[in-house]
C-alpha cells in the first residue's frame, strides 16, 4: 500500500519529529544530571565517613603546625623551647594534647563541607582550607593566651574549659556563618540533601 502526503503534511510530521528528538535529548540529559548528582551525593557522605573513621590525620597534620606556631610567636615573649609536644618554661612544662589540636572541631567542619550540595569541587576545597585556616588562627590565639597565663604565674583551668567546651564550638559556627556569607552558599548541611531525595522520591512515585 502507497500512501502520499502534501507538503504540509510532511512539514508537519518533521516538526513532530524534532520535538520527539529534543524532549528525548532533554529527557536523557535530565536523567544523566540525575545520575551524576546521586552519584556524587554518595561520594561526599561516604568522604565524610571514611574521613571520620581515620580522624586521626587532623592530628596527625595539625599538631606539628600548631606547636611550630606555638614555639614561633612565643619565644618572642617568654624563654622557652619545645620538645616533641611539650612546651618548655624553666618552672614548669606544658603538654600540648590532642584535645589541644581540637581534631574533631576540624572534622566538624570538613563534614558541614562534605555535606553541603551544590558547591564545585575547586570552590569547595577552597572554602574548606579556608575554614580550616580561620579555625587554625583562633584555636593558636586559644593556646597562646592560655600558655602566657600560666607563664604569668595564673592558673587557667577555668579558663581552659571555658575555651575548649564553649569558645571551640562557638568558633565553628561562627566560622561556618562567615564562609557561607563569605562564598554565598546557599545550601543547607544535610538538610537540602535530604529535601532533595525527598522530592526526588515523590517525583518517581508518581
Amino acid at each position: 500500500m502507497v500512501y502520499f502526503y502534501n507538503i504540509k503534511t510532511l512539514n508537519r510530521m518533521r516538526k513532530v519529529n524534532v520535538k520527539e528528538k529534543v524532549n528525548i535529548k532533554e529527557r536523557l540529559l535530565k536523567e544523566r544530571l540525575l545520575k551524576e548528582r546521586l552519584f556524587f551525593l554518595c561520594i561526599r557522605y561516604f568522604v565524610a565517613i571514611v574521613v571520620g573513621i581515620f580522624i586521626q590525620i587532623f592530628y596527625i597534620i595539625f599538631t606539628p603546625l600548631t606547636l611550630f606556631s606555638l614555639k614561633k610567636i612565643l619565644s618572642l615573649f617568654f624563654e622557652i623551647y619545645v620538645y616533641e609536644n611539650f612546651i618548655i618554661h624553666y618552672s614548669f612544662t606544658i603538654a600540648i594534647i590532642p584535645a589541644c589540636i581540637g581534631g574533631s572541631a576540624y572534622y566538624l567542619l570538613f563534614v558541614l563541607n562534605f555535606l553541603t550540595p551544590n558547591i564545585k569541587a575547586k570552590k569547595r576545597i577552597f572554602v574548606l582550607f579556608f575554614s580550616f585556616l580561620l579555625f587554625f588562627l583562633f584555636n593558636l590565639f586559644r593556646l597562646i593566651f592560655l600558655i602566657s597565663l600560666e607563664l604569668s604565674g595564673i592558673k587557667t583551668y577555668f579558663y581552659h574549659k571555658l575555651f575548649w567546651y564553649l569558645g571551640s564550638t562557638l568558633a565553628v559556627f561562627l566560622i561556618w556563618i562567615c564562609t557561607i556569607k563569605i562564598f554565598k552558599i546557599s545550601s543547607i548541611p544535610f538538610y537540602s540533601d535530604l529535601t532533595w531525595l525527598i522530592k526526588l522520591k515523590k517525583k518517581l512515585a508518581k
